[in-house]
């Protein structure tokens, strides 16, 4: 009901108030009857054009924006991934766990993963001597703006190496 409604006032601001047509001597016979209107006029062709193409223009352009924005975010999930991957391969590989800089073409980016030490005010600080953050930061560009992608993972400290004494 109030949808019928708000499209009729709709309706009423877009095309005016419908006409009311007099009764006219159409007939032979001396009969009165409404002379009935079985076409629209320029005017309300040239406005329903004029609606039509402005509500397609405007969703083709939401469509074009969505799918930028879906091929974008499909490209920081690569990135994303390709991180992780990194950051697991050090903590599974605690001996690699290394300063590490690297640049990628597929996805486009540039990557540094550093250890970096537990503060000592940290909460973490009593497992200082067992574990270590890794911190991994990739940077590309996009159009005219460059983004940065920071991912922190706590990994186990690499072994201490030995010093070989002879014997």
């Amino acid at each position: 009901m109030a949808i019928q409604f708000i499209f009729k006032f709709i309706q009423v601001l877009l095309l005016g108030l419908p006409r009311r047509h007099a009764p006219c001597n159409d007939r032979h016979d001396g009969t009165l009857q409404k002379r009935r209107q079985h076409a629209f006029t320029i005017a309300e062709v040239m406005v329903s054009l004029f609606i039509l193409s402005s509500s397609i223009f405007v969703l083709s352009e939401l469509q074009v924006r969505s799918m930028l924005r879906v091929w974008q975010s499909r490209e920081d999930i690569d990135r994303v991934y390709v991180l992780k991957k990194y950051l697991y391969r050090m903590y599974l590989h605690p001996a690699d766990a290394r300063k590490t800089s690297q640049k990628f073409e597929e996805p486009a980016m540039n990557m540094v993963i550093e250890p970096v030490g537990i503060s000592k005010k940290s909460s973490l600080a009593t497992y200082a001597e067992k574990l270590q953050f890794l911190r991994a930061t990739a940077t590309w560009s996009r159009g005219t703006a460059t983004r940065t992608l920071q991912l922190v993972a706590l990994a186990p400290r690499p072994p201490a190496k030995e010093e070989g004494g002879g014997g």
